[in-house]
Formats: structure tokens, C-alpha cells, sequence
């Protein structure tokens, strides 16, 4: 993988704080707002002005008014961490703190209902209206139901339902009409939900803090950018998820062997979120609704460990899955990929393609072929925008939606192969468009005697790391290596010391899937190495180590 330094600032004479000054700059932080980054703090005005003027008071009376006439008010969200936590917070504060029992949620199932809001997703909802009440139904739609205009207006139509939507996804070229939009592409739709929430609480004087672990868990799940005001509510919102009170997630912690842990971005992404996600995936998202807001202690172990045993399942079949669309993708030569297969099931379809697109730097096009209709999902770097592409092919699509990088859609299975050779007409056209490995980002290079716990310590000012505020790479020349030796399940990761006469003490490194490059370093040979910092402290003595992403002799 090639390499590219972002900055070329030489280090060996700086402080540390000089170096967290620089990293601001990669990141292009204002300088006039550094404290603000390093320290951030909530801002609820400049949080509260980002929807359209009026539209939280409007849907706050809207739900005010739904409880004193006693109508129903059901929550529709989604089958993805994003979604069930904005659902769990609007369900929670509607039915536990405001007390009104004719709340209900609703998630809907990946193959029962599709993708977001749907004809079939609303009929179920319509009957849950109609079990708690004769009278309109108020609906409230969460991180879903932006692009969803034909099915919200015929619900309305139906029922006579007063609707709120909240969404932070792309707007579509015409909105559906609501009584009330909450939308801002700045949050997660966890976020937006939080927004609504926290308006109630703090109209019947009660913390809206209580929610900020669901916000920092989808925000980070949902991969939306660290910054701005996500920053702010990630880092307090991490805080509260270590302690949180929440019998599901504490079981889910021990389970991980999270317990006792602070939580951080790594452990949200890589551990608790593919979990929450997991029965979205193979069975019903239900389960992982329970488990966040169940208030039982024998609910939570059991549901624990289901979502537990489909995370696993969801792996192997992810790995498989992969190695079958590896050789569909080295027997094209296009340059953006559809892969398609009977095969594959609907709930791993985005995974499939997210490892496709990123191991081959192509966008890639996944659908899990049916006899008539097929799902698909897509995955896509910075210089391709989805939502855009498939806009202009959606006379081929029976639906839509997502984000630039990120997208789902439904289409006839007779319609696969002349969307295959539509997509590469179109792709012919786009110039920009290659299948060059990006090259590796590097902040600095670091000078080896700034290598210490001292240093560590003044950059993690820059936590919460995650998409627009990535944990800093740094790239040291002449580390003698030793010790190397591979560790790891299938010995797949790659495992050794460094060493520097400007380093106090040996610094254990490990490269995570780098096990290739085992042969082409020998014992005691100097060697360039690109890495982030991390701490070790199993054995309770607190040690800097490596998490290397790459190098060279």
C-alpha cells in the first residue's frame, strides 16, 4: 500500500502540544476553535436550530395533543442500530416518562417489510392503531421515511393519521407532506430523535441525558462523522454508555468480555453494534429492541445471548458469502462491480459488499437474488455518490434509498442483468473512476523520542476517534524489530517488539491481518513503520503498544 504524509512538519523539537496542534490541522480544525475540539461541550440552542424553524415546537404539540385526546401513538423505526436506538429513546420517553400507555414501537423485518418505511411495513402499523384505538393514530417515524412520499400519504389517507417524520437522511427531490418534518443530514437519525426527546424532557423537567449512551452508540454504529456537534454528543454520551443502567447492555458486556471496560469507539463499532445488528440481519430486529429497553434482568441474559449466537452465525455466513463474491469480482473487469447470487441472504448483503468495495477500491453493487424480487445493497468511497447512480436507474428499480457511500435497493430479479450493463454504460462516462489502491494517510512522521505514555496521554485529547476525526497515524523510520511471530485465532495477525535508542522501553506492536508480511522482515533489521498509539493495561501496569498498519524494510 502506498504511503502519503499529510503533513511534513519535522517533530523532533516540538512538544506535544505543538504535535496536537498539527493533527488539528490534518483535520482541518479551525485554530479559533481548538479548545472548543479538545474540550467539547453541548451545545443544545446551536443543537435544537438544526432542524427547519418550528418544527420541534410543532411536533412536540402535535405529540402533547395526540396524549390529551387519548390516540395512539405508534413509533416506526428501522432494523439497524441507528433505528432501534432513536426508537428505544422516542418509545421510552413517550411511554415511561410521560407516562402515556397507548405508545407502541415498531420495527419493521428485513424480508417481511423491506427497506425502511414500506406499503407492507404501514398495513402492520395500521393494525396496531387499530388494536389500541378507533381514533387517528399519531405516527412518528424514525432514521426512516424521507424518500417515503406515495406510502406516507396513502397511510394518511387511510387513517387519518397526524405523521412526524424524523430522518437524517438524503432529502429526495419532493418530500412527502407531514405535520411535522425534523430532519438534518448534520446527526444521526438517533440524533434527530434525541432532538425531539430531549424537547419533551425538558418540558416536564427531566434530564435529557438519560439518552445520550443510545446517541453515542448509533451515531458511532451508523458511521456518521465525529464532529461538530456529534463530537460533543459522543463524548459525553460514551461516558454514560460504560455506566450504563441498562440491564440488555450489561449482559451484552459481560458476554463481549466488555465489563469493567471504558467504553470507547473501537468497542461500539467492532463489538456492540454488530451484535445489536445481528438478528436485523437473520431473523428480527425485535430482539435487540427488547434487549435495550427491557428494565428484567432474566429477559436481558436471555436475549443476550440470542443476539450473541446470531452474531456468530452472521460471521460465518458473512465469510463465506465473501470468499464466493472475491472470485464473481476477479472474473469482471469493470469498473463498478454487480454481484449478484440466489445464494446470498438479504441481511449480509451490505457486508458483503462494504469488505468487496473496500478490499478492491470499486464501488460494488450486492443483490441476494429471489425469484422475483431481489434485494441489494451497495458500498462506494468518497469519489462516488450512490444515492446519485442509482437515481439514474431508477426506472430499473422497484425502490431506493441511503446515503453517498451507502445505499439499499429493491429490484425485479428479471431487471438484474440489464441494470448490470446500465451501470456500466454509465460508469464508462465517469472518467474519475479507477481501481488505484488509495494510499495510506499519514499524519506525521514521528520522531521516536516523543514515543511515550506522556505523549499518549496529551493525544487522546483528540477522543472520540471515528469517521472525520481519525485516531492519529504516524509513521517512525528505523525501528529495530524483534520478536516477530504471528498470534491470532488462524495466525492471522502479525505480532513483535520496536526498538530505538530513543525509546525508554521495548514497544510491543500488532498488526492486525499483516500476517503477510511475516516473511519479508527478519530478526534484529531496522525498519519504517506506520502505526497508531494505544495503551495496554491487562496486567495493570499501563504500557504504550502499536497498532501497526503497515511497514517496510
Amino acid at each position: 500500500m502506498p504511503w502519503e504524509l499529510i503533513n511534513h512538519a519535522p517533530t523532533a523539537n516540538l512538544s506535544p502540544e505543538e504535535i496536537v496542534r498539527l493533527l488539528l490541522i490534518n483535520r482541518k480544525i479551525d485554530p479559533a476553535s481548538n479548545e472548543d475540539f479538545l474540550n467539547p461541550k453541548i451545545d443544545l440552542i446551536g443543537i435544537y436550530e438544526l432542524p427547519a424553524p418550528g418544527e420541534l415546537i410543532k411536533a412536540q404539540r402535535l405529540i402533547n395533543r395526540a396524549i390529551k385526546q387519548k390516540r395512539p401513538i405508534i413509533i416506526h423505526g428501522d432494523y439497524d442500530v441507528d433505528g432501534l436506538c432513536a426508537t428505544t429513546i422516542l418509545w421510552e420517553t413517550i411511554y415511561r416518562h410521560l407516562n402515556y400507555q397507548l405508545t407502541r414501537p415498531f420495527i419493521p423485518h428485513r424480508t417481511k417489510h423491506g427497506y425502511g418505511i414500506s406499503k407492507q411495513s404501514l398495513d402492520e402499523v395500521r393494525q396496531i392503531g387499530r388494536q389500541l384505538s378507533s381514533k387517528p393514530p399519531l405516527l412518528i417515524t424514525v432514521d426512516c421515511g424521507i424518500s417515503a412520499k406515495e406510502e406516507l400519504e396513502e397511510y394518511n389517507k387511510q387513517t387519518g393519521a397526524e405523521i412526524i417524520l424524523t430522518d437524517h437522511h438524503l432529502l429526495p427531490s419532493q418530500l412527502p407532506r407531514t405535520d411535522s418534518l425534523l430532519h438534518t443530514t448534520e446527526l444521526s437519525g438517533t440524533g434527530v430523535a434525541w432532538l425531539l426527546a430531549s424537547r419533551l424532557l425538558n418540558s416536564s423537567h427531566q434530564n435529557p441525558e438519560l439518552f445520550l449512551d443510545l446517541v453515542a452508540l448509533a451515531t458511532i454504529g451508523d458511521l456518521v462523522p465525529l464532529t461538530s456537534h456529534n463530537r460533543s454528543l459522543v463524548a459525553r454520551g460514551l461516558a454514560l454508555l460504560t455506566q450504563t443502567p441498562r440491564p440488555g447492555l450489561q449482559e451484552l458486556y459481560k458476554l463481549a468480555k466488555l465489563s469493567g471496560k471504558t467504553i470507547n469507539p473501537y468497542h461500539v463499532g467492532w463489538i456492540i453494534a454488530p451484535r445489536l445488528n445481528a438478528p436485523g440481519r437473520l431473523s428480527h430486529a425485535l430482539e435487540s429492541l427488547k434487549l435495550l429497553a427491557t428494565r428484567d434482568y432474566q429477559q436481558s441474559r436471555s436475549l443476550a445471548l440470542s443476539l450473541e449466537r446470531q452474531n456468530r452465525e452472521r460471521q460465518t455466513l458473512t465469510t463465506k458469502a465473501v470468499e464466493e463474491a472475491e472470485v464473481l469480482a476477479k472474473l469482471s473487469k469493470e469498473k463498478v462491480l454487480v454481484l449478484s447470487s440466489p445464494q446470498w441472504i438479504e441481511g449480509i448483503i451490505g457486508l458483503i459488499a462494504s469488505k468487496i468495495a473496500e478490499k478492491l477500491s470499486l464501488p460494488t453493487f450486492v443483490i441476494a437474488e429471489r425469484e422475483t424480487l431481489s434485494k441489494g445493497s451497495a458500498r462506494a468511497s468518497k469519489n462516488f455518490d450512490l444515492a446519485n447512480f442509482l437515481n439514474q436507474h431508477k426506472d430499473l428499480l422497484i425502490n431506493f434509498g441511503g446515503h453517498a457511500q451507502a445505499a439499499g435497493f429493491t429490484i425485479l430479479t428479471s431487471n438484474i442483468q440489464l441494470f448490470t450493463s446500465r451501470t456500466q454504460e454509465t460508469a464508462q462516462k465517469m472518467h474519475f473512476l479507477d481501481n488505484k489502491q488509495p494510499a495510506l494517510a499519514i499524519d506525521l512522521e514521528l520522531h521516536p523520542s516523543k514515543i511515550s505514555a506522556d505523549f499518549y496521554r496529551i493525544i487522546k485529547r483528540l477522543e472520540p476517534h471515528g469517521i472525520g476525526n481519525p485516531a492519529p497515524l504516524f509513521l517512525s523510520r528505523q525501528l529495530r524489530a524483534s520478536r516477530i511471530h504471528t498470534v491470532g485465532k488462524n495466525s492471522q495477525h502479525l505480532k513483535m517488539e520496536f526498538h530505538s535508542p530513543q525509546i525508554k522501553y521495548p514497544v510491543s506492536g500488532i498488526g492486525f491481518n499483516l500476517a503477510h508480511l511475516h516473511h519479508s522482515i527478519r530478526e534484529g533489521e531496522l525498519i519504517d513503520v506506520v502505526y497508531q498509539l494505544t495503551e495496554n493495561d491487562y496486567y495493570g501496569d499501563p504500557k504504550i503498544e502499536f497498532i501497526v498498519k503497515d511497514l517496510t524494510s
